[in-house]
């Protein structure tokens, strides 16, 4: 595999688990509630850009609509590093 493709892969995987865990945590605690999940990449309209766009509808059908997904392209929410220290950070 490439680096590039690696890179790529590894920041998928990250930022799917990040969405993952601020998105199931608050669920276990209150189930009548409803949660925004914001997703974000670096990138628009590419393959990455489409998985979100897929996934976020998939979510918000399995949820029965309590759980919104928002989708951020282009670093709307900012540098990945300042996204990163914005999870970790609240």
């Amino acid at each position: 595999m490439r680096k590039s493709q690696s890179n790529t892969r590894n920041m998928l995987l990250a930022t799917l688990a990040v969405a993952l865990i601020t998105a199931v945590a608050p669920v276990a605690q209150a189930q009548d509630k409803t949660f925004t999940m914001k997703l974000s990449t670096a990138t628009i309209n590419d393959t990455q850009h489409e998985w979100f766009k897929r996934f976020a509808a998939l979510v918000e059908k399995d949820s029965g609509g309590r759980i919104k997904a928002e989708i951020y392209p282009a670093s709307q929410l900012g540098a990945i590093p300042r996204q990163i220290e914005g999870m970790q950070f609240g």
